[in-house]
């Protein structure tokens, strides 16, 4: 029992390891995937006329006066491009209906924050 035990833990601090490794490995393929994307919308974005490629960019918000949603709600969108007019595009590997509801409700939160309409876009990869 006693062995059984010491195994038991072992195992525990093996996994918990094993979390924190795959955990950082995600973290930065995300980073990187996020990089390769934005460069890719860049292209596909001065196909549709957006000239300046310097103003595209990831939007971040942190709602910490509960203006929109929960105290501390972060709002993320993959790619914010912006000329005349705005662009919000959310890159999504799989979409549930859950996400097209989520990227409405900030598509309308950063028009508010920003002071224009935006015109938004989901996209899978």
């Amino acid at each position: 029992m006693e062995e059984l035990s010491k195994m038991i833990e072992n195992l525990v601090k093996v996994v918990g390891e094993l979390k924190v490794s795959v955990g950082s490995i995600g973290r930065r393929m995300g980073l990187n995937l996020e990089k390769a994307i934005l460069n890719v919308y860049k292209d596909a974005l001065i196909g549709l006329g957006i000239r300046d490629v310097d103003r595209i960019e990831k939007f971040t918000y942190g709602d910490l006066d509960c203006k929109f949603f929960e105290r501390g709600t972060k709002i993320e969108v993959d790619v914010y491009a912006h000329d005349q007019e705005a662009y919000l595009i959310e890159v999504k590997s799989m979409l549930e209906e859950s996400n097209v509801d989520w990227f409405n409700e900030k598509c309308k939160a950063v028009s508010e924050l920003i002071g224009r309409r935006v015109k938004g876009r989901l996209s899978l990869l």
